[in-house]
């Protein structure tokens, strides 16, 4: 029998159930712009969480106990060795035409300390083979930065963009000159298109007012709307695609940068955005600081790549693997052959398992995103403590301004992330034809010789109908996002807040820390929670909170102890 990621860990207790669903509740009501008095809702949402924190059970062995795994420890050490190269990714010199007023305030973590990789492992109980895999990953990180800055020092200087003059002639023509080449669709004037690049991004900023004889509604749209396949674009996931980019400037900045061609492409697919230009400040720091570090320092782009294809129909040849093998949906069928005539059987408690390991996976990749905007958001809430009082606000549009971590945000993103990657198995009626067609075709030719093809396409009729029936069922009792006690949703929702109340601990407890490794640990924290994550992504955002909240600040500790 194949184990799942939730054996072991608690159920959530009623009271908490009652709560959570209060508070799912209350962040509706707040998304709703026509909900009366919603700063005292959202008074009331604080309270709330809160008092859901108080409840929070301790998960036991299922944690790894009371000593760090090997797997905490090299966690730790590739996000502490990461820290270097971390700083420097978008480059000590921006270009600047937009007129950004927050990214001049912003500082990373990191104070030069110098790191021995050496002494860290010693200190942590690494042995030396484990330090040799950790320190390749390491190199393939770096070369991935340089990779990217090479690609964006190549889009500047193709466009003729110097560093030391942002404001010389001409400068706007050669602004949106660049903008033309990437998007050509879009008719606009020098003037009204801006631009702020550092050496792993370029943000297009663009100013419209007067929109007479042009028709600018599917840029916007463009620019406004989330569409699956953006989800290509990690970690930015912004909508400018060089497939309709001039085939000629691609290669000028692939020669330039000394990049392939396809490489070059996807760099620029995942570090170019265009926004309206009233909103840029609010999202320079979260894409810059906030999500591009995700594309270089990890390995979620693996994780984003199957996120694309989640919405498609459940067919016979959907997998997820076990123990380094694939394990199909059709392995669950079974059929004999008599007279002609197919009939086909499974076992209902297979199919049961089979569908919650698909559903673990499913979540996993939601976990993904989730865990790709909480990291962004609590890098970018540094901002709200280290800005001066005439620096502007980022205006955060969540309830919870100062709290690290938006529960607001993180279960809204839950359910439309959620709703998303489990339509397949809601829409499984509607779609069924689709599961036919291939349970038809992984099994034509092994039949051909002994059933007819319409034999075969008719005995499918009580077979499918069977699927279905219990796909659906095995939806409405675990899947639909209802805080039941056999939901998978509520599950789910509980955990991502018990990440929230141990994250928003370990960030009010950072003003404590000893400055002599970094000025805070906010970045550090992130690349660990990453690094943890992708070591065994079924698994290991169920067992987050309770991992950081018992190891973190003591792996802390042990890291200061080597710097002098």
């Amino acid at each position: 029998m194949f184990r799942n990621a939730l054996d072991g860990l608690p159920r959530v207790s009623r009271d908490r159930l009652e709560l959570l669903e209060e508070i799912v509740y209350s962040c509706d009501r707040l998304q709703d712009s026509t909900t009366p008095d919603r700063a005292a809702l959202a008074a009331k949402l604080s309270e709330l969480l809160d008092r859901f924190q108080r409840g929070r059970p301790p998960k036991g062995d299922s944690r790894g106990g009371p000593l760090p795994s090997d797997n905490t420890l090299s966690s730790f050490y590739t996000a502490l060795m990461s820290l270097p190269n971390f700083s420097e990714m978008p480059g000590a010199r921006h270009f600047d035409t937009a007129g950004s007023r927050v990214m001049g305030r912003y500082r990373t973590d990191y104070s030069g300390a110098l790191l021995f990789g050496d002494q860290i492992a010693a200190a942590l109980g690494l042995d030396p083979d484990r330090i040799s895999s950790l320190d390749d990953y390491l190199t393939e990180s770096r070369e991935k930065l340089l990779s990217v800055q090479q690609v964006m020092d190549a889009l500047r200087q193709e466009a003729g963009l110097r560093l030391d003059a942002p404001r010389a002639g001409g400068t706007d023509q050669a602004v949106l000159d660049l903008f033309r080449k990437v998007y050509p669709a879009c008719d606009l004037r020098p003037e009204e298109v801006r631009l702020y690049w550092t050496r792993c991004t370029a943000h297009f900023a663009v100013f419209v007012e007067d929109t007479r004889g042009r028709d600018f509604s599917d840029f916007w749209d463009s620019v406004s709307g989330f569409r699956f396949p953006y989800f290509d674009h990690f970690p930015m996931f912004g909508f400018l695609d060089t497939d309709g980019s001039d085939h000629d400037w691609l290669v000028a900045i692939s020669e330039r940068s000394g990049e392939p061609i396809a490489r070059t492409r996807r760099i620029l697919d995942s570090s170019l955005m265009a926004l309206k230009g009233e909103t840029l400040d609010k999202y320079l720091l979260h894409d810059i600081w906030g999500h591009r570090w995700q594309g270089i320092f990890t390995r979620w782009k693996e994780f984003y790549d199957q996120l694309k294809l989640q919405d498609e129909a459940l067919v016979a040849t959907e997998s997820w693997s076990w123990e380094g093998q694939s394990v199909p949906f059709g392995v669950l069928l079974s059929h004999t052959v008599d007279g002609g005539e197919v009939r086909w059987s499974y076992d209902p408690a297979a199919l049961q398992t089979w569908l919650l390991r698909e559903a673990e996976e499913r979540i996993t990749l939601a976990f993904t995103q989730i865990l790709s905007e909480l990291t962004a958001d609590l890098i970018e809430d540094k901002y709200r403590q280290i800005k001066g009082p005439a620096d502007p606000d980022l205006n955060n549009s969540s309830w919870l301004p100062d709290l690290p971590c938006k529960a607001d945000f993180s279960l809204t993103d839950l359910r439309r992330i959620w709703e998303s990657i489990f339509a397949p198995f809601q829409d499984v009626r509607r779609k069924a034809r689709v599961m036919r067609k291939s349970i038809f075709e992984a099994h034509r030719k092994d039949l051909a010789d002994r059933v007819s093809r319409e034999s075969l396409w008719k005995s499918l009729d009580p077979l499918v109908e069977d699927l279905v029936r219990d796909i659906e069922s095995f939806h409405t009792e675990r899947l639909q996002t209802r805080i039941t006690s056999g939901s998978l949703y509520g599950l789910a929702a509980a955990n991502v807040l018990d990440l929230h109340g141990v994250l928003n601990r370990l960030c009010a407890e950072e003003e404590r820390t000893d400055r002599r490794l970094c000025e805070g640990y906010r970045d550090l924290l992130c690349l660990f929670i990453a690094q943890y994550f992708e070591r065994n992504p079924v698994r290991n955002f169920w067992v987050l909170d309770e991992m950081l909240d018992t190891h973190f600040t003591a792996l802390v500790g042990k890291a200061r102890s080597t710097v002098k």
